[in-house]
Order: C-alpha cells, then sequence, then structure tokens
C-alpha cells in the first residue's frame, strides 16, 4: 500500500517506516504536522493515512473527517495514546477505518493493515471496552470546544479556528456547561477530569 505517515515524533515515524517498507508497502510521505496533512494527502495520493490523533498544528479530528469526505478511497487508520473515555468513543463513532492504541504491538498495527488493505475496518480488541459505554452526552464538536475552553483559548481564538461566530461557540458553552452541570469555567474543568473528558 502507499502510505502517510502523520506523527509528530519523527523516531515514531522513522521505525513504522522500516516496518512497514520491510513487509513491502511504501512510505510516500511524512508530516510533523497537523496542518499539513492536507497537501500531503492531495500532493502524494496515498492508500492509506497513518494518524496520530494528538499532533501540534490543528485539530487533527477534523481533519481526518475532512480527509474522508475529501477522498471517498483513502483509508485512514487512526494511532491514539489518549485515555479518555469520551474521546475513545468518538473515535470509534466516527467509523475510521482503523482504530489502535499506540500500545499495541507491530504484530497488530500488521494486522489492523492487512485487515484495510482487504477492505475490512479494523478496531482494537483493548477498545471493545470503550465501545460497550453508553453515549457520551457531549457531541463531537461540543468535546471539540470542551478541550480548547479548558487550554484556556479565548472565545474569539476558539471561532476562528472552527470557522464560526464568537456568539455561536458562546451558544456551545452555554449548552456544555448545562450538560455537566457546571456554573464556571474552574468547575467546567473539574467535571471534565472527573469525567474523563479531556
Amino acid at each position: 500500500m502507499k502510505i502517510v505517515l502523520a506523527d509528530d515524533h519523527s523516531l515514531v515515524r522513522e521505525a513504522l517506516k522500516i516496518l512497514l517498507q520491510h513487509h513491502g508497502h511504501t512510505v510516500v510521505g511524512e508530516v510533523a504536522n497537523a496542518a499539513d496533512i492536507k497537501h500531503m494527502v492531495a500532493t502524494t495520493e496515498p492508500e492509506l493515512l497513518i494518524l496520530d490523533y494528538a499532533m501540534p498544528g490543528g485539530d487533527t479530528y477534523s481533519v481526518a473527517c475532512y480527509l474522508r469526505k475529501r477522498y471517498p478511497q483513502l483509508r485512514i487508520l487512526i494511532l491514539t495514546g489518549v485515555q479518555s473515555v469520551s474521546i475513545l468513543q468518538t473515535l470509534l463513532a466516527a467509523d475510521f477505518h482503523g482504530v489502535l492504541l499506540k500500545q499495541s504491538n507491530t504484530v497488530e498495527l500488521l494486522k489492523a493493515i492487512q485487515q484495510i488493505d482487504t477492505g475490512n475496518r479494523y478496531k482494537s480488541p483493548q477498545l471493545t471496552p470503550y465501545a460497550r459505554v453508553p453515549d457520551i452526552t457531549l457531541t463531537a464538536r461540543e468535546l471539540q470546544i470542551l478541550n480548547m475552553i479548558i487550554t484556556g483559548m479565548p472565545r474569539h481564538q476558539i471561532a476562528a479556528h472552527l470557522e464560526v461566530s464568537a456568539e455561536t461557540i458562546k451558544s456551545h458553552r452555554k449548552n456544555i456547561m448545562a450538560k455537566l452541570q457546571v456554573n464556571s469555567v474552574t468547575q467546567l474543568y473539574a467535571r471534565a477530569v472527573e469525567l474523563a473528558l479531556v
């Protein structure tokens, strides 16, 4: 398969490249920043994108969703080291071609790629407990905004990043706080940590 590797750690990319090439795959591109993924995919036309969920330079979840719509033939395998129940549920619900924990070994990674290459989807058995947890209260967009609020990003910056109005962000924030039953950002942070939302 023609593969693009998106991970901000050069050592991880180099190790994956060696492993994949040893098993007959071709790494046609590498990126270390979420902002560069769209351009790399457009110029190299890979069959598979192996994407680290948490990368600097932008919202990798939004990038993955965009690429899935823009390039229907592109298969996307998400790698993640996050422990947040809600984020893992969001990734599973998004129905990407594969979701794999970074704690997995190379045998499972190669198995996932093989499954995806044959037209199937792969979700690590380690993620089964998360799939069984009831649906999270927050929508994917609300979860995005919550994480931005928790990092201290001002409303106007969140609005600019998501390309919506500040009033829209204000409305989302109001809904988030209502759903989590809190009245301040301090309470919001504590509640988000308690529920493993961040």
